[in-house]
């Protein structure tokens, strides 16, 4: 028996009202967003490799490195001391010779950004000093020898070991240091291996600061 016109309003009423409901419910959540927190939302991310990277070194969290803690990281990246610790000594004498640009035994993350000159190969970029998107790509398949898109140590190691003059002193332990150091600052979600876009990342956040 067909239903009259008062019993289908009656039936379809709770639908209605619970339609009503969620829309005042959305409406209300809307207004709980001011202008100023959408605007910051819409805004382009902030990189923060630097800063994590610095904040990785900076292991008593004063804001500023030490000779030590350059020492206990390089420990922590698997980079050996050797004979009486002299490839530790040499490489934090010359982070600290090179960065700590006041002499005050101390690298704050202003001096820090300094290395991102260092940081990269330095054939991402043009003979302007600007970084260029086809170079990063083409640099890490160059790396990247057996082609899976990830970048692991022994490869950064050996692509370094071909890159430095033939006459570098201590060609393979420069090569061993710079790639621990190299996967760690670029190794982006820690999983061992740097892929492609963890590479373009942190080219961009050099070509950043290089800007």
């Amino acid at each position: 028996m067909p239903l009259t016109h008062a019993e289908i309003e009656k039936t379809s009423a709770p639908a209605v009202q619970k339609t009503e409901g969620d829309s005042a419910s959305a409406k209300s959540g809307l207004q709980t967003v001011s202008y100023a927190e959408a605007a910051a939302a819409l805004q382009p991310q902030k990189s923060t490799f630097f800063a994590d990277l610095f904040k990785r070194i900076d292991s008593n969290g004063d804001k500023a490195i030490g000779r030590k803690e350059v020492i206990a990281h390089l420990d922590r990246v698997g980079v050996e001391a050797g004979l009486f610790g002299l490839v530790h000594k040499t490489v934090a004498k010359t982070f600290m010779k090179k960065l700590d640009g006041d002499g005050d035994s101390k690298v704050t993350m202003a001096e820090f950004r300094g290395v991102a000159s260092q940081l990269m190969p330095p054939n991402i970029f043009d003979e302007d000093g600007n970084l260029k998107p086809e170079l990063v790509a083409s640099t890490f398949t160059s790396f990247d020898a057996d082609g899976d898109g990830r970048l692991t140590r022994a490869e950064f190691e050996q692509a370094l070991m071909e890159q430095l003059p033939p006459d570098t002193t201590s060609r393979s332990t420069v090569a061993d240091v710079m790639s621990k150091l190299g996967i760690d600052a670029l190794d982006l979600n820690r999983d061992g291996a740097v892929q492609s876009g963890e590479f373009s990342q942190a080219a961009d956040a050099v070509a950043g600061l290089k800007g």
